[in-house]
């Protein structure tokens, strides 16, 4: 009897422990063909993928993989290979509509349900097969990405100190704005930078993210273009960006899954036949890639016959500072050979070009 009854309440606690261990994401959709939904990451890594049928779908996701909220996005794909790329209604309004972002955090507390309504901006061009579809009234998504979708001060804009430490004080447990705040970090004093961040709670100052941008401002030295900025290239050879004898220097960031990115290249090959080749400019793309075999194979691909270079991930605060950099791809700087920026052009945008 002792047996069967610890036998009992061994199979009640790994059950338990099963079901904590576990983030799960469930939806109802009622216009979604059957198919695969896919979770991607801020990157266009798979996450996880579901099948859908009859618009259903349940996604269960390892706690212990994502212990601190990421950015994911939602992508379908029905049995007739037609790509929906699923967006979501924000509470932020510009010019009487509503703004969408094809971004949630991942987070207890998401279900996706309601009907899929077409949706595409009016200077996009798609192929037949792809799709941009949204869900408005139906979703429930988690505290996290609540603030995101209410973010009606446009944090990413505010450079008032202040205003900035009374929106974090309203939401200490934010890690949006964490992540917003890592790009603001080249535009911050060390000062500044402690008292706003002193505002967020111990959850999040004790996350990894959080740590590492703390140490990262406690170490800092100001840093600037200069020939002694070093990356690696597509041989693993470290290398410096600049040479001294290169008086303009085009640099590129980039990432082989930005699609504006790869938009771009042909662009940017018409430039570097007539000022590259002939050795006005020194023509660098760096990429911000995570994963670097993804980063060789589009090398292999596109043929970009300029210097190619890749940040590593410990580096990428020293670059948002160095750069100025806020995250936005492509970026093009064009410098003079002591690392002096000239121009900043972010976005795909080669008519300024």
């Amino acid at each position: 009897m002792n047996k069967i009854f610890v036998f009992l309440l061994i199979v009640i606690f790994n059950s338990c422990s099963s079901l904590e261990d576990k983030i799960e994401i469930n939806g109802s959709i009622n216009n979604l063909p059957d198919g695969n939904l896919f979770i991607l990451n801020e990157t266009r890594d798979t996450i996880d993928v579901a099948k859908t049928r009859k618009g259903k779908f349940t996604f269960k996701l390892k706690r212990s993989l994502y212990s601190e909220p990421e950015l994911i996005q939602f992508e379908h794909v029905d049995n007739d290979r037609v790509k929906r790329i699923l967006v979501f209604d924000t509470r932020i309004y510009k010019n009487g509509l509503k703004t969408k972002l094809q971004y949630l955090l991942l987070e207890d507390g998401i279900n996706l349900n309601g009907d899929l309504k077409d949706f595409l901006p009016s200077n996009l061009t798609l192929p037949q097969n792809i799709k941009i579809v949204y869900l408005g009234e139906g979703i429930k998504i988690g505290k996290q990405s609540k603030v995101m979708f209410n973010d009606l001060a446009n944090f990413s804009t505010i450079s008032n100190v202040e205003k900035i430490k009374s929106i974090v004080e309203s939401y200490p447990y934010s890690f949006y704005y964490l992540y917003e705040l890592r790009k603001k970090i080249s535009t911050l004093s060390n000062d500044d930078f402690y008292s706003i961040f002193s505002k967020f709670n111990d959850d999040v100052k004790n996350s990894k993210k959080g740590k590492d941008l703390y140490i990262y401002v406690n170490k800092r030295v100001k840093k600037a273009l200069s020939n002694e900025v070093i990356f690696r290239n597509e041989k693993e050879i470290k290398t410096r960006m600049f040479t001294d004898n290169s008086k303009y220097n085009l640099i590129v960031l980039w990432a082989s899954w930005c699609g504006p990115c790869l938009k771009e290249i042909p662009h940017l090959k018409v430039l570097y036949s007539k000022y590259g080749l002939e050795g006005k400019v020194k023509f660098t793309s760096i990429s911000l890639d995570e994963n670097t075999s993804k980063w060789k194979k589009s090398l292999n691909k596109e043929q970009m016959p300029w210097q190619q270079l890749i940040i590593d991930q410990s580096d990428r605060l020293y670059v948002n500072e160095i750069f100025s950099f806020d995250g936005s791809i492509p970026t093009i700087l064009l410098t003079n050979n002591t690392g002096v920026i000239l121009q900043k052009i972010t976005g795909s945008d080669s008519e300024k070009r």
